[in-house]
């Protein structure tokens, strides 16, 4: 009786580290902004609008995308879809982190991580290799 656990897949293996990329980020960006010598930067209103945009797009794209990864039936293919759309979702939450970063307004970021993380949502990784 084999009692080993089973190693998780290469794909669980990348999305953890997609997740965990965005919260560290976010994690660093906490630490910065408690140092005494740090101060907000400025960026043009546009920016916000540019993330807000994004993240509506990434979602949509998640969104198109879901019923094709779904119907893939080589696993392979389905891995190399199911990467690329959460990478398009990782974006948004870096985008995000990056304007938390600069500015210090953390609505930014949860912005960018509600979108990463409905990205993953709709794109799941049920059988995929």
């Amino acid at each position: 009786m084999n009692l080993a656990k089973p190693s998780p897949q290469p794909v669980q293996l990348i999305r953890l580290a997609l997740i965990a990329g965005a919260l560290m980020f976010g994690a660093v960006t906490l630490f910065v902004h408690r140092q005494p010598t740090w101060t907000p930067g400025m960026l043009p209103s546009a920016v916000g609008y540019a993330l807000l945009a994004y993240a509506i797009i990434a979602v949509a794209i998640a969104r198109a995308m879901r019923g094709r990864v779904l119907r893939e039936a080589d696993p392979g293919r389905r891995a190399s879809l199911l990467i690329t759309g959460w990478a398009v979702g990782e974006v948004a939450g870096l985008f995000g982190a990056v304007i938390f970063f600069l500015t210090g307004q953390g609505q930014w970021y949860l912005l960018g991580l509600l979108a990463m993380l409905t990205v993953f949502a709709f794109l799941p990784i049920r059988g995929a290799t």
